[in-house]
């Protein structure tokens, strides 16, 4: 960790510091003379004595805003996007003296501009014009403008170096209460529940439609991917007429966030919108088209969404999670779960609940028909279990889990109706097979894990622990073993290996054999005894999807999904029909608490608590989606006019592993997103050099990660996420100690 992290209890007159990390060749993050990549938490120093409430940072400058309303601002100076009157840069945070008469309240960053809202609701705006970002009309205005030699393009380009009031606004009393930046659009939300929004709407992400008449077209550097641009010179308020409880009415919005190229807003009902650039999905329609105007995220209608965040190519949205209040005969308490049916407004009165045990495949509905009457269904709220998704599982027949393995398809059937059955054997590998492995499901650990943990030497890993596997089949079936699973080492991922030749091929036919993954195998071992009976199943097809349809019709009071791995994986549902019923999705150990109830009754309403959901691009990790193990919901694709490749998803996605942690806040930077848990856990994931963490040659981490170096000396409260950088609000947990006093 940073040195000065030892000193904090010290240092800190206010028992309050900023901290920052990430890429910082332009001093943007504050640190004076520090490294041009800080990996791990460093504290703001200059902050020494000062509260510093909230952080915007962008590609190449970061503000800093206090508590007594003051700016500060430091990186680089180009455009005059630090606002001190000057394109000079400044290595540390420097007051704006210019807005010294104002108190702010919010400020927000974009490439090359730079916003701030005074508590009086005036925008001042500052930095590159070229665009129209700043607000203050045609950039041939003098008065308002400066104009320099651009040495790169040989032309001139136009800017303001000092906080100018954007004039068409406080002209009509328009009073704004947040502000946030596109790479080169603006957008406020205002007092009266309105949002205005000015800049380069080429993709739409002023969401003014494709046709806007105010908008101009301009010409810029034609070595750009794209020379020509529609923008909009001035501030122009946003007007939406949407469809609610079967009236038509004008929105009213709540929150606003803007990604590179995209904006999300929640409107008063707490509603997801998105409109802009749709490249990579990062506007959760299902597509990668652009939209020109706002309009609702459908997977997210049934949500209650309390904040949004956006990065480069990538959205994230808190949604308010169920709690299910259990009372039984002996005990009362509750548990979180994930909304997934009917959008629930208030709480549910109290019913039974009733377990139904669907089989694993075939008719559900005609299943439930022949075991339950429909009075029995309605009156009750019913749970079952998720199901398991489409694959091969070693099932523990006590009913602690089920957990995916990778069978060859050289080895030997498994069948689709009863399984395998067979005492549980955990060994290590040795050259010899075990004796006394007869009808047992055999598990056999690498010897050790590789050095090489790139990508590059995935082929290699395969072909090591490959063999290992058909050597071990192959001795093991001799022994009248029921199955062969080679447990896989940290850091390589599971695969599928056939039998080099058509006569061991032949041989093998009499085991099933394969691998199962690090994680998965680890969680096999701490939830299976020795020795547990298992059986070794293949799941066809999924059907979740089958279960629910068959349940709803009967119009229970409500609905309860138990997750069926240790591992959540909670998602959305697909339904045919409008689901007129609760349905909230928990977790596994959850479920087996609801299980261990007495007579269980069950009310259902929404929780202050927050899950969190993501979609668009992933390529650098930044969705948190690499630790589900039994479903891959991303899909790649080529950027044609670069030929990079990318992986994305185009509708929300729940990130499951996030859900017990009761997350409070979320910010995106260009490749990475971080996030803020109700104890003050700080997590990251993404682009390794934003992590807060040295990751070595590991380039990105596609799960989320505890700051641990932040955990032992202070209590994170806030988070901000920059272009390529991250900072944290905490408070100092000692008393700080002072040369001559105590405070």
């Amino acid at each position: 960790a940073h040195a000065s992290l030892n000193y904090l209890s010290v240092l800190s007159r206010l028992q309050s510091m900023i901290f920052a990390w990430g890429v910082n060749e332009r001093r943007q993050l504050g640190l004076f003379h520090q490294p041009a990549l800080q990996t791990v938490p460093a504290p703001v120093l200059r902050f020494e004595g000062l509260q510093v409430d909230f952080v915007a940072s962008g590609e190449s400058h970061s503000l800093f805003l206090t508590s007594a309303g003051t700016v500060w601002t430091c990186g680089a100076g180009f455009c005059g996007i630090l606002g001190h009157g000057d394109l000079h840069d400044c290595p540390q945070p420097r007051l704006v003296e210019s807005l010294a008469h104002a108190r702010i309240v919010d400020a927000a960053a974009g490439v090359r501009h730079s916003v701030a809202v005074s508590e009086k609701g005036q925008v001042f705006t500052w930095g590159s014009a070229d665009m129209g970002q700043l607000g203050h009309g045609p950039t041939e205005d003098s008065e308002v403008h400066q104009v320099m030699h651009d040495p790169r393009t040989g032309g001139t380009f136009s800017y303001i170096s000092s906080p100018t009031v954007v004039m068409s606004l406080f002209g009509q009393r328009i009073q704004a209460r947040r502000a946030c930046c596109c790479n080169f659009s603006t957008a406020v939300l205002t007092n009266q529940s309105q949002i205005f929004t000015w800049g380069n709407n080429t993709d739409g992400q002023c969401g003014q439609g494709a046709d806007c008449p105010d908008q101009k077209l301009i010409f810029l550097d034609q070595h750009l991917e794209r020379a020509a641009m529609h923008v909009l010179q001035t501030p122009r308020l946003l007007e939406v007429i949407s469809q609610h409880e079967g009236t038509a009415k004008k929105v009213d919005w709540k929150a606003i966030a803007c990604g590179g190229y995209h904006m999300l807003a929640i409107d008063q009902h707490d509603r997801l919108w998105t409109w802009g650039q749709g490249r990579w999905g990062k506007l959760g329609h299902g597509g990668m088209e652009n939209s020109y105007e706002p309009r609702p995220v459908d997977m997210m209608r049934n949500q209650h969404c309390r904040a949004v965040a956006a990065g480069e190519a990538h959205s994230m949205c808190l949604v308010a999670l169920h709690r299910l209040s259990i009372s039984g005969d002996s005990t009362t308490f509750s548990l979180p779960g994930l909304s997934v049916g009917r959008r629930l407004e208030t709480q549910d009165s109290a019913a039974a609940m009733l377990e139904v045990k669907f089989p694993p495949q075939g008719d559900m509905a005609a299943w439930l028909k022949s075991n339950h009457t429909p009075e029995e269904i309605q009156k009750s709220v019913v749970m079952f279990d998720r199901g398991l998704l489409p694959g091969t599982y070693i099932r523990l027949d006590d009913s602690r889990g089920d957990f995916t393995v990778h069978i060859s398809a050289d080895g030997g059937p498994i069948g689709w109706n009863g399984g395998i059955k067979g005492e549980l054997m955990f060994a290590e590998y040795a050259s010899e097979a075990p004796s006394e492995c007869e009808k047992k499901i055999c598990i056999f650990s690498a010897p050790n894990a590789p050095e090489d943990t790139s990508a590059e030497a995935a082929e290699s890993w395969e072909r090591r622990y490959g063999g290992m596997v058909l050597e071990m089949a192959h001795g093991i079936s001799k022994q009248g073993a029921a199955a062969c699973i080679f447990a896989l080492p940290e850091g390589v991922a599971s695969f599928s290996w056939k039998a080099p030749s058509p006569d061991l091929a032949m041989q093998l036919k009499a085991i099933p054999f394969g691998v199962i993954s690090h994680k998965m195998s680890a969680d096999l071992r701490r939830c299976a005894p020795a020795t547990a009976p298992a059986t070794l199943v293949d799941i066809q097809e999924d059907s979740y999807g089958a279960r629910l349809e068959a349940v709803l019709p009967f119009k229970p009071q409500g609905v309860v999904v138990c997750q069926h791995f240790c591992r959540p994986e909670a998602e959305f549902p697909k339904l045919e029909t409008d689901c007129k019923v609760p349905v909230t999705m928990i977790s596994f150990d959850a479920g087996q608490q609801l299980r261990r109830a007495s007579k269980p009754r069950l009310s259902v309403e929404v929780h202050s608590e927050c899950g969190l959901c993501g979609w668009g691009d992933s390529t650098r990790g930044q969705l948190g989606l690499g630790s589900l193990e039994n479903q891959e919901p991303l899909v790649k694709g080529k950027r044609p006019s670069t030929g990079e490749d990318h992986t994305f998803i185009e509708r929300p996605r729940y990130i499951a592993q996030m859900h017990t942690r009761k997350v409070v806040e979320v910010a995106c930077g260009r490749f990475h997103t971080i996030a803020l848990a109700e104890g003050g856990q700080v997590f990251t994931w993404g682009a390794s050099e934003v992590l807060g963490c040295p990751m070595g040659s590991q380039p990105h981490l596609d799960e989320p990660l505890l700051v641990e170096q932040l955990q032992s000396n202070a209590r994170c409260t806030k988070v901000f996420a920059g272009h390529q950088g991250s900072f944290v609000m905490a408070t100092l947990p000692f008393e700080c100690i002072l040369p001559g006093k105590v405070m």
